[in-house]
């Protein structure tokens, strides 16, 4: 290939919004001035550009005299009239690696909180109706008045991208017949069976799901010492995670599937698959009409095929080695879906804007709507099944519906005629009867918590029970019949006794994979969480017994005399811990455990190292005390602030045993006086 059609092919793999940023460059405008003219933060500015050079292969390039005069090169085939680059084609996002951490600002640090202003517009879930992000418009055709003026004309036709924060705008009601509307922009219609030749074109035949090459862990994800959770993010993993805002999670037999939706500071959607068995990642080649698919929910079925409900864009699947995309003209009610549920006879079901459709292989009907009467709103958000067949509804915004079958007629639940918490629906939760409880529905709402539907009448758990937060976003089930609640505020379970705090990262979705386990007696579950600004997190599923007893906590002076407690120091003296446990049978302390600082603040460790480790060489049989200790990394008492004569502290430490944190919280407590 010549060179100057080889670099017209990585041309055409900008983005829009990256063709707009070259031409900033082309102009000689510096980073700063490029953020000034789009409107867009100088972060956001040099991620652009920080991925321009990836995709033009000047990432690499060390000298910046040797990468502007390739880049130079380049821009010069901007201003050719006999080239034409196709803006709106959508990047190939599998061959293009994450810039690096030091171009990309680090979003939340470790110790300090989520900014609550960028955690409320990112915690909005596309609930209401999708309308038109009008800057994406004028971005582009902005650029193509700039390859007019180049002398190559450009058309450019781009569906309107809308906003997941947006305001309620209603969709217009759309018929079976009615003109294909691709994210609410009325096009000349096309069949999606057209568009499915399309895209089966473009992915691939192998893989599992077109892919076009498989992206090997490289970097260890980044730990969260305070949370014990691992974050896997754009950053830390050649950009197969494609953005910090995980949608959804689905879990297989290998790994984890992961939907994502696009932000300004990760703008890359669609969808990966994590094999945590073979440590590689697969980003799927799902291809669209436009340049973003935002994942709302997935499913897989009995074939084993992986199903995903987009905002804007129908439902995927892909089937035989291609992708294949369902829209209105394939008799959806409306092109944004947002739950999918299997039912026990192989049928999807699928919740959207403009009521619930059903698939029963071949075909999609519209089954329940208002029009139909059986519906109180179209808007509907997640459907499930009970034991009896039954199907409740979780609307967006008017609370529940159940079809009972022994009635043979619906019951409609809003926060006035029953004790229903919340009417902004999330996620329906079947929980199944056992010896201690009868079969439940719970109800994630985004506006009251947690509603409880147990006996023919509905409770509540909220933030009075323990929850973190009133908005939740999931809620699921673990194998030890936990309930585990997903919310802005983090991740809590639920043991029928008490909320437990998992994580405090706002998040999604939550989903569980299950292997076998020769360190711990139990099989092994690993949790994956969808957070909402951090990436994909990953971590053990807390253990569902008394692993271990705290035997002693013991205080001593440098030269090994036992301190009497409570413990009162003078500022700058140093003492050292020691921590004696006894872990119950069959679990055992081994290489790789230790007790570990558990605060978020470094700081709460008063010169102590991060961990203590058991004695090296030893046998620790089960039920056999171990004392964790550190010689070398003494605690010092910290100096007082001026005018203060007495002070408590403390630190937080606890025991990491298989690969996750387990028994109970140990604080290590001082006083220092003057």
């Amino acid at each position: 290939m010549p060179l100057a059609q080889e670099r017209l092919a990585k041309l055409e793999t900008l983005t829009p919004r990256e063709m707009e940023v070259l031409q900033c460059l082309r102009n000689g405008l510096s980073s700063e001035e490029v953020a000034a003219k789009l409107f867009i933060s100088p972060p956001t500015a040099r991620f652009h550009i920080s991925n321009i050079y990836v995709k033009l292969d000047l990432d690499k390039v060390r000298r910046g005299s040797v990468r502007q005069r390739e880049l130079v090169k380049y821009l010069e085939l901007l201003g050719k009239p006999s080239q034409v680059i196709a803006s709106d084609r959508q990047a190939d996002i599998v061959s293009v690696p994450a810039p690096s951490a030091a171009v990309l600002a680090e979003t939340s640090a470790e110790t300090r909180a989520l900014d609550a202003a960028n955690l409320a517009d990112n915690s909005t879930d596309q609930h209401a109706a999708p309308v038109k992000r009008p800057p994406q418009l004028k971005r582009t055709l902005a650029f193509g008045l700039a390859m007019m003026a180049a002398g190559a004309l450009l058309f450019v036709i781009i569906p309107r991208i809308f906003s997941s924060a947006s305001p309620l705008v209603p969709l217009a009601t759309v018929t079976n017949s009615a003109v294909a509307r691709i994210a609410g922009a009325t096009i000349a219609p096309t069949r999606s069976s057209e568009l499915s030749q399309v895209e089966s074109a473009n992915a691939s035949k192998n893989g599992l799901c077109g892919e076009s090459k498989r992206i090997p862990l490289s970097d260890a994800p980044r730990f969260l010492q305070s949370q014990g959770i691992s974050l896997f993010t754009p950053e830390n993993t050649d950009g197969a995670v494609l953005s910090n805002k995980v949608r959804v999670v689905l879990g297989d037999e290998t790994g984890v599937w992961i939907g994502f939706h696009w932000t300004d500071q990760s703008p890359r959607s669609g969808l990966a698959h994590y094999d945590r068995i073979r440590r590689e990642w697969a980003v799927c080649a799902l291809t669209s009409a436009d340049a973003t698919r935002n994942i709302n929910d997935l499913a897989l079925d009995s074939q084993g095929r992986i199903w995903a409900a987009t905002e804007h864009r129908g439902v995927a699947v892909f089937d035989q080695g291609a992708w294949r995309n369902y829209t209105v003209a394939d008799h959806l009610p409306s092109n944004d879906t947002f739950g999918l549920t299997i039912d026990s006879n192989g049928n999807l079901w699928l919740a959207t804007w403009e009521g619930i459709a059903r698939f029963d292989g071949a075909r999609w009907d519209l089954i329940y709507s208002v029009e139909n009467g059986t519906l109180v709103s179209n808007h509907v958000h997640h459907i499930a099944f009970d034991s009896r067949g039954d199907i409740w509804v979780a609307y967006i915004h008017e609370g529940v519906s159940h079809f009972d079958s022994v009635q043979g007629q619906w019951i409609h639940y809003n926060t006035k005629n029953s004790a229903l918490p919340g009417l902004e629906g999330r996620r329906i939760l079947v929980r199944p009867a056992n010896d201690k409880h009868s079969e439940e529905i719970w109800v994630a709402t985004a506006d009251g918590g947690l509603g409880v539907f147990r006996d023919g009448e509905w409770s509540a758990q909220n933030s009075a029970n323990g929850l973190p937060s009133n908005h939740v976003n999931w809620v699921t089930l673990d194998s030890f019949d936990r309930v585990w609640a997903a919310t802005t505020q983090g991740v809590v379970y639920f043991d029928d006794a008490r909320w437990t705090l998992y994580h405090n990262l706002a998040t999604f979705a939550i989903s569980f994979t299950k292997e076998q386990s020769e360190r711990c007696p139990p099989p092994d579950y690993h949790v994956w969480t969808a957070t909402i600004e951090r990436g994909l997190s990953h971590s053990r599923i807390p253990l569902p017994v008394t692993t271990l007893d705290v035997l002693a906590v013991k205080y001593f002076s440098v030269d090994g005399q036992e301190l009497a407690q409570p413990l009162a120091l003078k500022p700058g003296e140093k003492f050292r811990v020691a921590v004696t446990v006894r872990t119950r049978a069959p679990y055992r302390l081994q290489e790789g455990d230790a007790l570990m600082h558990c605060d978020p603040d470094a700081q709460d460790r008063f010169g102590a190292f991060q961990h203590m480790i058991p004695p090296k060489g030893q046998e620790i049989e089960p039920g056999q005390p171990v004392t964790f200790t550190d010689f070398d990394s003494l605690f010092t008492a910290p100096a007082l602030p001026a005018g203060v004569a007495e002070k408590t502290f403390s630190s937080n430490w606890q025991v990491w045993l298989c690969t996750r944190y387990t028994g109970p919280v140990i604080p290590i407590t001082f006083s220092v006086k003057q």
